[in-house]
């Protein structure tokens, strides 16, 4: 027999029990295995035999019954000292006689190394439950017949789910039986969290347990043992502490203030939601972080790193509060200006185990201190401040002081002009203007407005002077420079003048229509009479003509109508959309913005261009190599399409203008070329349009100047100098958009412009 616990020993014991006790029914079954046990099984299973038809009686009256019952009822007690008598007949007495005795000695020396285990699992301070390879309970130690509140002997044989009854804590389900799992998948199985075993007497432990296979020296699994144990007591602590931090995260997310805890290398550990909002920190990706990586501040007056409240703390051991004018600068950049105070988190021994920052956003508070605080200082400054020139005279003229933000500004320096009459100082017209107003003012004390021109620096500027009561006998003029002011209102009539030769071509345009389309439908139906041999009228009138409609086919194609004829309807589309383009750009904007496709746009201003009759006067825009780089996939701009086309083709026109001109300079190697390109400059939320030319390129003075009104480098008569300045203010006023030019002498130049994707509407 083998060194582990057959468990055909087990049914033996059970089956010898019931001998004993007279119950001659039973039976067992042989493994096959021919040893030891099979022989006392297949004697046991004889002896039932013979004896099952006679009464009790007649059995104890043979002696040799009786021994076997002895040796029985001896091993059924545990009792393996006692032997059965063999005799020489070789009877089935002797047999089972033999495998008893046999066994006797077998379990005997089993019973040894068996009360070395059961001391050792007796001795096991976690819960031991075995079962047999049908999931029934073989043994219990004292420990889980302590928690079951079954004893050993009473649990044998039973289903382990009835011995060890476990529920899930949370929905009171019946938890899965982990012997099951074992015995199905040959594989160690541990219990899910929060699993109760609820005992005999009904209570109730939590409880964490494993359950393995028991294998024989073969590999094949014979049973399973469970080994668990109470956690309850640490399952409440932890419950309790899961319930403390979930309290403390409520109060925590609950504070207005924001609230950032470290631990004591014053790495973070905690953020609430207020501390998340202003730092730009999740708390899971700042967790173990620095704080001053997490928590950025600065001096708001110098720009400085400030000093870290919490490394004060954790090197005095006292609460600190930021100094004045501290900002917080969150991880988008955004800056705060902050209060706060940081405090040492000490535990029961009063050791500093941490530091806790608290905080909050006083940026509207300081920018109201900071403005009461200034307020004196701007009123005291405000003059200063003034951006328009004022003038003190006296009532016969004289300056007696003056107020400039720039002394560049004045027509004159100040030592030229205080104290001297204005005659002395300005143009006689000028001077005499303002004697005019002086005296009227002095007179009325009403305010006297007079524009006047004045060269400085070379050029026109326009000014307008405000003259009011200073006091009884003196005046003040401001003087405000409206040369802008003036030029926008002449850009405003050259806007007109465009919007009414777009009205003249608009009445052209639908003048050329109406003949166009009667040109184009004729030709379609000579083409349709001439060449269509299915069609009755046409057949009919052949035939009465003597001729077939095949011969006349012949006839046009050998002259070559058809092409004649497809020639002049493709000639009357073109000029159709050629009229198409005229009127989309001459129609009058109504301030409409709409989504439009950059590409489509940019295409059909170029289409203009090639048709614009003045352009041609001078060259011819279709020798201009045109070289389209445009980005895939660009949002729709929201503009208005007619003023867009008109900034497109004024930089064009310059640009071929430009190109022509140093054509006719004799200048070689590069054949006159647009590039235009498309981007998406999708962070800042542009569209970008790029026109570049290879034309002669421009000084940086006249790059700087380009966008002026009235600014042109062209001869006297060729060029008015509003076209590039209406473009820029069509772009940057009216789109919220920028336009630069980018050039160099001998170059080219490249105009970029950027408009916005969305368009921000204007407040009322």
């Amino acid at each position: 027999m083998s060194n582990s616990v057959d468990p055909r020993i087990t049914e033996i014991l059970g089956m010898m029990e019931q001998l004993g006790n007279g119950n001659l029914a039973a039976r067992l079954f042989s493994s096959g295995q021919n040893d030891d046990l099979d022989q006392i099984i297949a004697g046991l299973n004889l002896l039932a035999e013979r004896f099952s038809g006679q009464l009790a009686p007649q059995i104890e009256t043979e002696q040799r019954v009786d021994a076997v019952m002895e040796v029985i009822l001896a091993i059924a007690s545990l009792d393996f000292t006692k032997k059965a008598p063999i005799g020489d007949d070789g009877n089935v007495f002797d047999a089972i006689g033999l495998g008893l005795n046999a066994l006797s000695e077998e379990l005997l020396s089993t019973t040894v190394s068996r009360d070395f285990l059961d001391s050792i699992i007796n001795s096991i301070g976690d819960a031991v439950i075995a079962t047999d390879a049908n999931g029934s309970v073989i043994r219990l130690n004292p420990v889980a017949e302590a928690l079951t509140g079954w004893h050993s002997g009473e649990a044998r044989g039973k289903p382990l789910s009835e011995i060890f009854q476990i529920i899930n804590a949370h929905t009171r389900e019946t938890a899965v039986n982990p012997v099951h799992e074992v015995l199905e998948k040959g594989i160690i199985v541990g219990l899910a969290n929060h699993t109760v075993l609820i005992a005999r007497d009904g209570t109730e432990y939590q409880i964490a347990d494993s359950a393995a296979p028991i294998r024989n020296n073969e590999g094949q699994i014979k049973g399973v043992v469970l080994v668990f144990r109470d956690v309850t007591e640490a399952y409440h602590t932890r419950e309790a502490l899961q319930q403390s931090e979930e309290s403390l995260r409520t109060t925590l997310d609950s504070i207005g203030d924001a609230v950032i805890a470290t631990d004591i290398q014053g790495n973070v550990t905690r953020l609430n939601p207020v501390a998340e909002k202003l730092t730009g920190w999740v708390a899971v990706e700042a967790q173990g972080q620095p704080l001053t990586k997490v928590f950025d501040i600065v001096s708001a007056q110098t720009g400085e790193t400030a000093v870290n409240p919490v490394a004060q703390v954790l090197e005095t051991g006292k609460i600190v509060g930021l100094a004045n004018h501290t900002v917080l600068i969150a991880r988008d950049g955004t800056e705060y200006q902050i209060a706060d105070s940081a405090a040492p988190i000490k535990d029961d021994a009063g050791q500093i185990t941490g530091v806790v920052l608290v905080f909050r956003d006083v940026t509207e508070e300081y920018e109201m201190q900071e403005k009461l605080r200034s307020s004196e200082f701007r009123n005291r400054r405000l003059l200063e401040a003034f951006p328009d020139l004022i003038f003190v005279l006296s009532e016969d003229g004289t300056f007696i002081d003056y107020h400039a933000t720039d002394d560049n500004l004045l027509y004159a320096p100040p030592e030229l002009f205080l104290g001297k009459k204005m005659e002395d100082v300005l143009p006689p017209e000028i001077a005499v203007a303002f004697h005019d107003s002086v005296e009227k003012v002095i007179a009325t004390g009403k305010l006297q407005i007079h524009a006047y021109p004045l060269f400085m620096g070379g050029q026109r500027n326009y000014f307008e002077a405000r003259f009011i009561p200073y006091d009884h006998s003196n005046v003040l003029a401001i003087v405000q420079n409206i040369t802008e002011r003036r030029n926008m209102q002449e850009l405003a009539v050259q806007n007109e003048k465009m919007l009414s030769v777009g009205g003249l071509a608009a009445g052209m345009a639908h003048e050329i229509n109406n003949p166009l389309a009667g040109m184009m439908q004729t030709a379609s139906v000579m083409s349709n009479r001439l060449t269509n041999l299915e069609m009755p009228a046409n057949q009919r009138a052949a035939e009465a003509a003597g001729i077939s409609m095949e011969a006349i086919r012949t006839f046009m194609e050998s002259r070559g109508i058809p092409r004649m004829l497809t020639a002049v309807d493709q000639s009357g589309r073109r000029i159709a959309k050629i009229v198409e383009n005229m009127l989309s750009f001459a129609r009058k904007g109504d301030a409409t913005f709409l989504q439009h496709n950059m590409v489509d746009l940019l295409d059909k201003t170029l289409e203009l261009a090639a048709t614009d009759f003045d352009l041609k006067k001078q060259y011819d825009f279709k020798t201009i190599e045109i070289v389209k780089e445009y980005e895939a996939d660009l949002p729709p701009v929201p503009c208005e399409r007619g003023k867009m086309q008109q900034v497109l083709l004024n930089i064009l026109r310059n640009g071929a203008q430009a190109m022509q001109l140093k054509a006719d300079a004799a200048e070689t190697g590069s054949k006159p070329r647009f590039i235009l390109r498309l981007r998406h400059e999708k962070d800042a939320g542009w569209v970008r349009i790029e026109i570049e030319d290879n034309g002669p390129g421009m000084e940086d003075t006249t790059r700087k100047r380009v966008f002026e009104p009235f600014f042109t480098t062209k001869p006297v008569g060729v060029g008015t100098g509003l076209g590039l300045s209406v473009s820029y203010f069509i772009v940057t006023e009216n789109h919220n958009g920028e336009m630069e030019v980018v050039s160099e002498l001998g170059k080219g130049a490249t105009f970029i412009i950027r408009l916005p994707v969305s368009r921000k509407e204007e407040l009322p």
